[in-house]
């Protein structure tokens, strides 16, 4: 199989392979199946410089971006696509490896920024019981996530600083996610290891299982997770960024029902920071496509970061 010896298949079957995140679903658009026509011959150029499609090989593709951008969509379509050329697939779901459940750790977040907002107030003298009682007013419908407050009330801008300084340091971090975990998987599976125990993650509390996983005739380990290019997991052969800003995200992960908060300034937020460590773990071996389907070169991308918030 080389730059040139492969197939797209012209249409899709019913049902294709998905990740392994329990409860999730896929919605499959025309912009999915633009995209993933343009990045799939990229994606086979890149592993054959890498020599990596030769008979035997295993290797590992990252497909990353923010929240809503469409990566266990454009997973499962590269997936079937390598099936119809003769490599088989496993999708890794990386929202498995968070170490809390998905309601546990936005209440994590939650209570991680507004501990550092109140203790900045403490500490400047500014806490008091009037600023009690907004709080307690605004953190029913978590409007304190809402930076345009600061026109409002002559604390927030201090509050609102600080809570966002712990947030951004927490999101991406080894606090919240188990990247060794992943990056043993990776080792084991390049190393030709027959079966893993993976792990799953249901969304109450203490849901958490593992499940072993046959690897024998897989070729190909694609990581479909937003923080799947970050520096803190090792292995990865290939990576494929799905650029988007947080607006063009929210009605995609609002159809997947992907949480609770969609609406409010709380996911606004999350999605600015979890953006940026997005961009930090693209590099020049990446491959960039941006919401409308477009290829994108790396020195390009780095002027677009500019222009942008």
């Amino acid at each position: 199989m080389n730059n040139k010896d492969y197939i797209i298949p012209s249409n899709l079957p019913d049902i294709i392979p998905e990740g392994d995140m329990p409860g999730d679903k896929i919605l499959i658009t025309d912009l999915h199946l633009l995209k993933t026509k343009r990045i799939f011959p990229l994606l086979i150029e890149d592993l054959n410089n890498k020599e990596l499609l030769e008979e035997g090989k295993r290797w590992v593709v990252s497909i990353f971006g923010g929240s809503g951008t469409g990566k266990s969509e454009i997973a499962a379509i590269l997936a079937y696509y390598f099936s119809q050329n003769g490599k088989s697939s496993y999708i890794l779901s990386g929202d498995n490896y968070a170490i809390r459940t998905l309601y546990e750790n936005n209440y994590e977040r939650i209570n991680l920024f507004r501990e550092a907002g109140v203790k900045a107030l403490i500490k400047e003298g500014l806490y008091n019981f009037q600023v009690k009682e907004v709080l307690d007013d605004l953190w029913l419908d978590y409007k304190d996530f809402d930076e345009k407050l600061g026109k409002s009330y002559s604390f927030w801008p201090m509050y609102f600083k600080a809570g966002c300084k712990v947030l951004a340091d927490y999101l991406g971090s080894k606090a919240e996610m188990d990247f060794d975990h992943v990056s043993g998987v990776i080792k084991d599976f390049k190393a030709g290891k027959s079966n893993s125990m993976l792990k799953r993650k249901g969304e109450k509390a203490f849901d958490v299982w593992y499940e072993g996983v046959d690897f024998t005739n897989t070729d190909i380990l694609f990581i479909e997770w937003v923080l799947g290019n970050s520096k803190h997991i090792t292995g990865i052969d290939s990576s494929v960024l799905l650029d988007s800003i947080p607006e063009e995200t929210i009605e995609h992960r609002r159809s997947r029902a992907r949480d609770s908060f969609i609406d409010d300034p709380y996911v606004m937020t999350v999605l600015h920071y979890e953006g940026k460590r997005v961009e930090e773990s693209v590099n020049e071996d990446t491959i960039i496509i941006n919401n409308q389907g477009e290829i994108i070169n790396y020195s390009d991308y780095q002027e677009l970061l500019k222009k942008r918030p």
